[in-house]
């Protein structure tokens, strides 16, 4: 008995199915053409069924067994009484590793294993009382992992408690001077408590403690943390990533400054040595190959040295790239037409104490702006891609 053929691919299948980590696919498009009103003979009615099967199969198989990945953000930040509060969603995941950075630039580091980021490329903070500022950056080697960098005022001496907020998928990060006194007796956290560094394996150096004094908290009151489409405003400087020493070839992704390295102990930071040799500009690339991850800008350099990052909303917007100290290098054009969806122009300039890389962007859109820097090869690479607005 024959079948007409067209019935496989009619009404149940009219229906555009997006699968994660997959492109949309209409199946009432694909090409069965051949199969429409056709009495076929039995092999290759049979043989049809099978190629229809094992292309079903390939479209939905990945979408089964599939485990969702953790993830971590937005973040946000507000001003307490006398303190600051920070706010960040955890979708799953493991609890991060938390340790305290004393020093000249103290900061409060946290570093979330195996998690992805969701939250935006620039962290707000609006009148922080004990926190200058917050950055998250991404890496995927030696292992997966989200940090936090919480910056901190040098005075007064600050302490902090961690409470989890599991119904709402929510940790909260309370910062308080020093001598506050205890809050919430029924949450005292020992002033001995030691902290272990995390993750030997990416600073290079052994695992040691650094004494911390946590201070509990009374649970604070939620606050809503939306992930918002925002349009590009100026990008975070990346000043703190120049008491960093680079130590392994891995690249670090930037969201949107260099991660530092954990100190091998908790004496003050040394002052930084004078580097006799001004880092050299060795070139400057556009790559708009995979544009649907962003364009990229490739700036090789002779030497560590992360750039001062700033941007010009107005049109038509830019984004500056400044090397202070840094010099041009003889192979290095003055002007680069890149003509790409969102980066039109690529313009240097610079004398010896200063070096500005400058990208034009098209006009008209907002954009979300991506570091990251690959420390072995001083190469420095900023992403930009569009930022839609939700409907």
């Amino acid at each position: 008995m024959g079948y007409d053929a067209q019935a496989l691919v009619s009404l149940p299948f009219r229906e555009s199915y997006n699968l994660k980590g997959h492109l949309a696919v209409d199946i009432s498009k694909m090409s069965f053409f051949y199969l429409h009103n056709k009495r076929l003979p039995a092999m290759r009615r049979s043989c049809a069924m099978s190629v229809l099967i094992g292309l079903l199969f390939l479209v939905f198989a990945p979408a089964y067994g599939q485990k969702a990945a953790a993830m971590v953000g937005p973040l946000s930040h507000m001003a307490l009484d006398g303190g600051d509060r920070v706010e960040i969603s955890m979708n799953g995941g493991q609890e991060p590793n938390i340790f305290m950075i004393e020093g000249e630039k103290p900061r409060l580091v946290l570093d979330f294993p195996e998690c992805g980021y969701a939250g935006s490329s620039s962290v707000p903070v609006a009148n922080g009382i004990l926190v200058e500022g917050m950055r998250v950056g991404f890496h995927t080697t030696p292992k997966q992992k989200v940090r936090v960098v919480i910056d901190l005022v040098k005075e007064p001496k600050v302490k902090w408690t961690k409470d989890i907020l599991s119904e709402q998928n929510l940790l909260v990060i309370s910062i308080f001077p020093m001598d506050l006194g205890t809050i919430g007796a029924d949450k005292v956290t020992p002033k001995s408590a030691q902290i272990a560094v995390p993750d030997q394996a990416i600073t290079g150096e052994p695992e040691k403690k650094i004494p911390t004094t946590p201070a509990p908290v009374s649970t604070p009151q939620l606050l809503t943390a939306g992930l918002s489409k925002v349009k590009m405003g100026p990008v975070s400087n990346m000043e703190s990533a120049k008491e960093s020493t680079p130590t392994t070839g891995e690249p670090e992704a930037v969201v949107p400054a260099v991660i530092e390295k954990e100190p091998a102990d908790a004496t003050p930071e040394p002052a930084a040595v004078e580097i006799s040799a001004a880092p050299v500009l060795l070139s400057v690339s556009f790559d708009n190959a995979f544009s649907q991850s962003g364009e990229m800008v490739l700036l090789q350099l002779s030497d560590f040295q992360p750039p001062v990052i700033s941007t010009r909303e107005k049109d038509p917007p830019m984004i500056y790239c400044d090397f202070a100290g840094a010099e041009v290098g003889e192979r290095v054009t003055n002007e680069i037409s890149a003509g790409g969806k969102y980066v039109e122009k690529i313009r240097v300039a610079g004398d010896k104490s200063n070096v500005r890389v400058s990208l034009d962007l098209v006009p008209g859109s907002n954009y979300d702006l991506q570091q990251v820097y690959f420390k072995e090869d001083n190469l420095f690479v900023l992403i930009v891609n569009i930022l839609e607005e939700k409907g």
